[in-house]
Formats: structure tokens, sequence, C-alpha cells
């Protein structure tokens, strides 16, 4: 599972993300408000002419970075073993990249 960022239609970087993280992602207030938009890939990028379904950033950027703030501060109260930080690390590298101007769109990638 891993969720994929995107430079307008040019692929950024993928965050792989565990199972119990990736159930805990999906509880975020908020996320069941937003839709896919399908757009279709332009020519001169990779994948011309095929469509991909994604979630456009603009406007909806500072609540992703309040519901993944406050998933940080829920698995920041855990005790600290391996899986824990490295859950925290994982949140942090999404964190980072939402709130990159850069990445315009992200996607779910079951």
């Amino acid at each position: 599972m891993e969720i994929d960022f995107y430079e307008s239609f040019d692929y950024g970087k993928s965050v792989s993300v565990g199972k119990k993280l990736w159930n805990d992602i999906l509880q975020i207030e908020y996320l069941d408000q937003i839709n896919d938009v399908e757009d279709i890939i332009p020519e001169g990028h990779d994948g011309e002419g095929e469509k991909i379904e994604r979630i456009h950033l603009e406007g909806i950027r500072n609540q992703l970075i309040n519901g993944f703030s406050k998933l940080l501060t829920k698995y920041s109260k855990k005790s600290r073993d391996e899986t824990n930080i490295k859950d925290l690390s994982t949140i942090l590298e999404i964190l980072i990249s939402i709130n990159t101007s850069s990445i315009t769109h992200m996607k779910f990638d079951i």
C-alpha cells in the first residue's frame, strides 16, 4: 500500500505504508469527503493519453495536513518500538510531501 505524489502529471515519489497505519490513515477525518478527479495524461508525459484518478491538493492541503498531524500526535503517544518509529517516519514523510508546494496531486494505491 502506497501513497503516490505527483508534480502536475510528473510522478514525484511514493510512500509505502504498512497495513495498520494504512487503516488509521483511512480513518482520518475529512478523507471521506474527498473525491478523486479523473484526468487524461497529456502528450509529453509518461503514460500520455491514459486516464488517471487522483486527488487534487489545491484547496484541501491544509485539511490533509491537519488530519495527518492528528495521526502523528496519536502515534507519538505510543511506546517507541521499531514499528512505531517506522510509522512515525512514514507519517512525517507524507506530511512533508503534502506540504510541498510543487506536489499538486496524490493517489492512494492499494
